[in-house]
Formats: C-alpha cells, structure tokens, sequence
C-alpha cells in the first residue's frame, strides 16, 4: 500500500500530520448481521479510545461502486483519515 502521509509545519512551530488507509477487513466480520454490527461497531469504539485525547481526529469515508455479475448490489470500501 502506497504511503500517503502527510506532515505540515504550522506558523508557530508546531506540527500536524494525517493519514488515510483503506480498512480491507474487519475481525468477526461473519456470521448474522447483528455479530457483524456488532465487530465493526467494536473496532469504531477501539477508534474513538484512539482519539479520546483531543489531538487525534478520525473520519471515515464510504465509498461505493455498482458491482457487476455479484449477487449483491455493491461494492463498499471504506477509508479512514487519521489526523
């Protein structure tokens, strides 16, 4: 996977840096869709424990392409931006 970090100075001399990944899988990701609500809304909450100080920000971004000969409508991959 490509680097894709970046890091900025600011004018009074501190810095700041962000990230962005692309999640291709969750753990306990099987099984009814309450267990895997239940895994992806356990990893959101490890995110949050994360940035619980005030200086770290998490977004995450929802993407979606029409998916060809599948049985499911689309395609989702999600990114998080890290900052």
């Amino acid at each position: 996977m490509e680097d894709c970090t970046q890091v900025k100075a600011l004018p009074d001399g501190r810095a700041v840096s962000m990230t962005a990944f692309e999640a291709v899988s969750f753990p306990e990701f099987s099984g009814e869709l309450a267990e895997r609500r239940n895994g992806f809304l356990q990893t959101v909450k490890e995110f949050y424990k994360l940035c619980a100080g005030g200086d770290t920000m998490l977004e995450f971004l929802w993407l979606s392409d029409e998916a060809k000969n599948q049985t499911y409508v689309c395609n989702v991959r999600i990114f998080c931006i890290l900052g």
